[in-house]
């Protein structure tokens, strides 16, 4: 019902903002004719009622969405060379006042001088994806006094809970570093360190606080008594505090603590789109049904028994990290089946979760052992 109304809402916008919303000569598309290839630019702006990075991207995506019929009417042509057209995409959404102005322009080639042959690639709108769009998308905010920010860091791991003029919104970061928290959020709210920092509302329960004060020899003693009643413990715990706070950061595998230490070793870092992909499922979609919260409980218990010391072998051993790379990248392009459950039921995504359980039981234990036998079987033929 949440999505209809925002279509709705967002059709309405379109059929009322369109005609004004333009470049200066009131047309959103320019197509300027060349020799033997033709430039093209699409330039736009818009009003929408959300800060979600999905909705922004609908939103654009709505905007440059034109039927054949009437097409001509949004088109300017002209066939004089511009010298100075560069290829590049950016889209701009400023939040403000609970309005969030979205100006999008994005300026391309097309190896055609037929206006019919370029209207047809723009109705495809091929170059407008979702992953295209999300990376040229820079999100700003002038209206810090309309957010609300809480953040709780619990084992290593950060959930902030943010709302913005009645919007929602949970993110999950892996990693208990002040700094490392106030820039992702930043790009995430559009915010400045310095105002995040004065609105917000943090706890990290990891940090064992003294409210009295203490002489240095008290501490010393208090230190070794710690030691060396857990001195086995302690060592897990500095291998997974040096895993989590220099492997490049905070990638999640959909799991309800900590990040996927072994994915972020493997890509190199946290800003891969493999590893912002397995991120999305998780917080998306496993945690929101009650199946998946039971699984990722279990799930935790057993990877991060094993993970530091993998992700810490990786980054030790080049050839090692290569190979854990060809072993997981089927596993997670597998995964991205997941986002077909986006806003599917609880069924619906415990379905989707077993089939694809039931694939990689098929590719990492039934395909290999298929091939082996039949090797064998070649081998013992042969005698």
């Amino acid at each position: 019902m949440n999505n209809l109304i925002y279509s709705m809402g967002t059709l309405f916008l379109l059929l009322v903002i369109t005609p004004y919303a333009f470049a200066d000569d009131g047309k959103p598309i320019n197509v300027n004719i060349l020799d033997s290839y033709s430039q093209v630019t699409l330039d736009g702006t818009i009003l929408i009622d959300s800060i979600k990075e999905k909705n922004i991207i609908s939103s654009i995506q709505d905007m440059f969405t034109f039927e054949y019929e009437n097409l001509d009417s949004y088109v300017s042509v002209s066939y004089d060379a511009n010298p100075d057209f560069v290829e590049k995409s950016t889209s701009i959404a400023m939040s403000s006042g609970c309005r969030t102005e979205i100006t999008s322009k994005h300026s391309f080639t097309v190896d055609s001088t037929d206006i019919d042959s370029i209207f047809l690639e723009l109705i495809a709108n091929d170059r407008l994806s979702k992953s295209s769009l999300s990376q040229s998308l820079i999100f700003q905010s002038d209206d810090p006094e309309n957010w609300t920010i809480t953040a709780v860091t619990e084992n290593f791991e950060t959930k902030v809970q943010m709302l913005h003029c009645g919007e929602r919104l949970t993110e999950y970061i892996a990693s208990s570093e002040k700094i490392e928290i106030l820039s992702i959020l930043g790009k995430i709210t559009g915010l400045k360190d310095s105002q995040i920092s004065s609105l917000w509302s943090y706890e990290n329960k990891d940090l064992i606080e003294t409210i009295d004060r203490q002489t240095n020899e008290e501490l010393i003693e208090k230190s070794e008594q710690i030691l060396a009643d857990a001195a086995a413990n302690q060592a897990k715990l500095e291998s997974t505090v040096e895993t989590i706070t220099t492997g490049e950061g905070d990638v999640e595998l959909g799991v309800g603590v900590g990040g996927c230490l072994i994915a972020t070793a493997t890509y190199g870092t946290e800003l891969a789109p493999q590893v912002q992909q397995l991120r999305e499922i998780r917080n998306n979609i496993v945690l929101n049904t009650e199946s998946g919260e039971s699984f990722m409980s279990g799930f935790n218990q057993i990877y991060y028994s094993f993970s530091p010391t993998i992700a810490d072998w990786e980054r030790q051993n080049s050839i090692f990290q290569e190979v854990v790379r060809v072993f997981i990248t089927p596993l997670v392009s597998s995964l991205s089946i997941m986002t077909l459950a986006d806003d599917a039921s609880e069924v619906q995504v415990l379905g989707w979760g077993i089939s694809i359980i039931a694939l990689n039981i098929g590719m990492y234990l039934v395909a290999p052992t298929l091939a082996v036998f039949k090797v064998r079987k070649h081998f013992k033929s042969r005698k």
